[in-house]
This record gives C-alpha cells, structure tokens and sequence, in this order.
C-alpha cells in the first residue's frame, strides 16, 4: 500500500469535481500537489462518459423478495440531449462552441468537459481508474484517511487529507419503488438507467412506469421509433407538466395509463382504474437514491447523518453543501436533483474555495444548523428549479462571485 498527503480529496472527476477543483487550485491558493481528484473510469466526465459504462443486475427488495432488475450506473444513453441550453450548462469562462447547438449531445458535453480539465491543468490532479473503497475520519489527528483501489496498478494507496469533497452525483443508486406481483412477471425488468437504445426494444410491449424526465423522453424515443409493438407509461397524476413531457410519445400513439396497481398472473398489469395491458418489459423510471458506500457513518446516528436513512434526501448540510457535524466533509452538487446546471456547482465550488483560503469564515454550528432548520419544511427531494439565482445569489454575497446573475 502507498501513501499519499494532499490537502483536499476530491471524489468524482465529472462537471462538479471538476470546477470545484479548478476554484481550489486558482482561487483556494492551492497547488496541484495539494489537490487530488479519484476517479474511478479512464476519463473525465462523470454521467457524460459512455465508455465502459458498468451494467448490473441490482437486487432490489420488493417487499420480501430480492427481484433482479437491470440498472447502470452510468445514465446516458445513446442520442441524448441536455435538457437544459448550452448556456446555462455552460461554466461561467467557457462557451460551448456554437457548432454544438443549443442542446448538445452527450459526447459534446463530454468533449467540453475534457477541454475544461485540459484549459486549467487538472489532469495532473487526477487518479484514473481509481475506486475509493473507504473514507474514514481518525479521532487522533483529525484528517481524512481515504483508501483507494487502483485497477491498473492492482495496489492500494491511503491518502491523507485535510479535507474530503464528495463530487460522486446523484444518480449512483437507481431506485425501483415496491410493486404487488412483480415476482410473477415473466418479462424483462429494468431501470431507466439501463437503456441505451430503441433498437434493443423491437417488437417489444414496453411498459414505462414514472413521467418525469426520464421516463418521458425514453417514450417518445421509442414511439418515435416505430419498433415497439406498444408503448405504455404508468403515471399515477397526470398533471399538465407530464401532459406536456409526454407529447412526442403521445404524437407517436403512446398509451397513457393510470398508477399500477398490481401485476397479475401472465403478465396482466392492473392499473387503478381497473384497466389492464400485457407487457413484455417493465422500465422503472423512478429516480435514484442517494448512496455514499465509501463514507463510514457506522458511529453516525440517522438523525445526525448528512443524507436521510433511505436515500431519499440530504439533510444537515449547511447552504446545502457543508456538513454541519463537520464541516471538512463537503458535497457538491446534489442541491438540484432535477436538473443540474454546471453554474450551481460553479458557485458552491467558488464559495467552498473561499472557505479554503481563509476569505470566508464558517459560522459556529448552531448558526449553521438555523439555516439548515431554516429548509425544513422542503417537500420532495433536492429540486431548485426557479429558486436556483436566489440560491446562486446567496453564496455570490458571501464570497463576491461576479458570474451569471
């Protein structure tokens, strides 16, 4: 095993690890020697990296049956789109180049990101094909002691750090919500976050369950399509919002059903209005859960931990990034799980690397904890939307961030 003494660990070489680096390095008065970015693919770019994209077949408990579902840790498929202009994707001192479009491609946000590493030096920081098996906080001295599998190497390095900054994103653990019958099914399962593809679903009955997002627009990729005897998706509310995603699924003759009530025998699904289809897939669009195996919480209670018991929420996360109960341990980028411009990790990256040299000062804790009680009465998972420029605006104040607003 190596060892290895830096300043600040960075989990993650995807947008939010990054620029968080970027402001550590030009703006935290760091050096590169200081800052290590783990990484666990061979390039950078988080979720936008397609190559090598890991599939599993994730056991997931559905009532007292472990079902198995396929699902990928790795989100992007074939064709996609952002959802958000380039302009609001973009960082605040990099355009993307007007060839991209308004919405580019996976692989021009990759390729951007890769020139976004290259333009402020960041590969010297980063270990590639690298997976952080353990984080751990020691009593003794107070740093960060974060062991790291390295695949190529076939060896261990320990690192030491000051600080340890969790840029790992949302979507590590898909979640498939309970489902009365599902043993029954004699079809395929899946996530959203294993499609790849139309063509993989030829001559195929797919039921899509959940019409946000996700699963909107893999309907109207596979209606579109034309190679799906059917297409169904399973929405429990159909407010105007989903009406509106699913309108190229519906141009395209999608099916539009009610919540899932059970699934019966030869694969008949019963829906709440008594209505039933039989499909030859199920995909699960339901979100993820947030998961961080490599931190230790064994000796953190639930109530005092930095995400909620069952994935759903982060919690005791002071302007939504520092850790009350310890503020060396830092998330950036899981305030907005709907959607997620690259600005909001820009301004937490900034406001955190004013923290660093010294500019900013953290409030005592019980100032810290008003304002996490302070967001109490949210509703839903971490979603921003419309009040992401407040949000931005706020930490700009505190660190005197001249960016978009």
């Amino acid at each position: 095993m190596k060892h290895r003494k830096c300043k600040v660990v960075i989990i993650g070489a995807g947008a939010s690890g990054l620029v968080t680096a970027k402001y550590l390095l030009q703006v935290g008065n760091l050096d590169a020697k200081d800052v290590t970015i783990i990484e666990e693919t061979d390039q950078v770019g988080g979720i936008w990296n397609r190559r090598g994209r890991p599939m599993q077949e994730q056991d997931v408990k559905v009532s007292i049956d472990g079902i198995p579902v396929k699902t990928s840790m790795q989100p992007v498929y074939e064709d996609l789109l952002t959802n958000l202009p380039s302009t609001l994707m973009a960082f605040s001192d990099m355009n993307f180049p007007i060839s991209d479009g308004l919405f580019p491609r996976q692989e021009r946000v990759l390729r951007y990101l890769h020139v976004y590493a290259q333009r402020n030096n960041l590969f010297n920081c980063i270990l590639f094909n690298s997976h952080v098996s353990k984080c751990e906080k020691t009593k003794q001295d107070g740093c960060w002691r974060v062991t790291v599998d390295e695949q190529d190497l076939q060896d261990e390095i320990l690192l030491e750090a000051d600080r340890l900054i969790v840029c790992s994103g949302h979507f590590r653990k898909p979640f498939v919500p309970p489902v009365i019958g599902l043993k029954k099914f004699q079809g395929k399962l899946m996530h959203s976050s294993a499609f790849t593809k139309a063509a993989d679903f030829k001559d195929e009955v797919v039921l899509i369950i959940g019409a946000s997002t996700s699963g909107s627009e893999i309907a109207g990729i596979l209606a579109k399509s034309k190679l799906c005897k059917d297409v169904i998706v399973s929405v429990r509310n159909l407010h105007q919002r989903y009406k509106a995603y699913l309108k190229v699924a519906t141009e395209n003759g999608a099916i539009i059903c009610p919540g899932l009530q059970r699934i019966e025998d030869k694969n008949a699904i019963l829906f709440t209005n008594g209505q039933r289809q039989y499909p030859t897939v199920i995909l699960f669009a339901t979100g993820y859960r947030y998961s961080f195996p490599f931190l230790d919480d064994a000796s953190v209670s639930t109530k005092d931990s930095w995400v909620r018991k069952d994935g759903y929420k982060m919690q005791n996360l002071y302007n939504r990034l520092i850790y009350t109960k310890d503020p060396s341990l830092v998330f950036i980028g899981t305030s907005n799980l709907l959607i997620s411009p690259f600005m909001i990790f820009e301004y937490q990256a900034h406001y955190l690397a004013k923290i660093v040299n010294g500019t900013v000062a953290l409030p005592a804790y019980e100032e810290m904890n008003k304002e996490v009680i302070s967001r109490s009465n949210e509703k839903g998972q971490d979603v921003l939307l419309f009040k992401c420029p407040s949000y931005c605006n706020s930490l700009a104040k505190i660190s005197g961030f001249q960016g978009y607003w």
